[in-house]
């Protein structure tokens, strides 16, 4: 069988990424196709040990030439489809939406790494289920970097200012992280 192993190029996102690669690689995947964008790839030591099956491919995100991310998806399949044998499965981490539409595409099953703590997936299920209205509520964008805010979810302790995760919560940065999320 062949993995697509897709990851957000961001060294937070790309070293977890790799480990779980090689434990899939000696566990399950015969073959495995480790993609992540042309800079990070770019960046990424080729000195490392790497086992037997493990190969590594590179997609155009579009910043290297001024376009945002999922501007076109087309260009992300173009280059993944050029890989040689078929793919089985499609893993991606989070950040990297389109991984599980490329697997709709393709009609392959799809597995997401999520390599954040299991609060942060609680924040991401309420975000979504019900309490996006409360999350993205302007009057919390304005309060919190006030050291009293608090934000009550289910099952979590009272998340304070230090506590939010600001690429989430703060909208007016990451945009298109944010744009991404909420299209979702």
């Amino acid at each position: 069988p062949h993995k697509l192993f897709v990851t957000f190029p961001a060294q937070g996102h790309i070293n977890p990424a790799l480990q779980f690669a090689r434990r899939l690689v000696a566990i399950v995947a015969h073959i495995l196709t480790f993609a992540t964008s042309t800079g990070a790839e770019q960046q990424m030591s080729k000195t490392g040990t790497y086992p037997k099956g493990l190969s590594f491919a590179a997609f155009d995100d579009g910043s290297e030439h001024g376009l945002g991310p999922g501007d076109d998806m087309e260009h992300y399949f173009t280059g993944l489809r050029r890989t040689g044998q078929p793919f089985t499965c499609v893993v991606y981490s989070n950040l990297i939406p389109w991984g599980a539409k490329l697997a709709r595409e393709l009609n392959l099953p799809s597995i997401l790494l999520w390599n954040q703590s299991p609060a942060v997936l609680d924040i991401f299920y309420y975000y979504f289920n019900g309490y996006g209205d409360t999350i993205q509520d302007d009057t919390i964008q304005d309060d919190i970097n006030d050291p009293t805010f608090s934000l009550k979810l289910p099952g979590l302790p009272p998340l304070g200012s230090r506590d939010h995760l600001s690429s989430f919560f703060n909208y007016r940065c990451h945009t298109w992280i944010a744009r991404r999320l909420i299209k979702k």
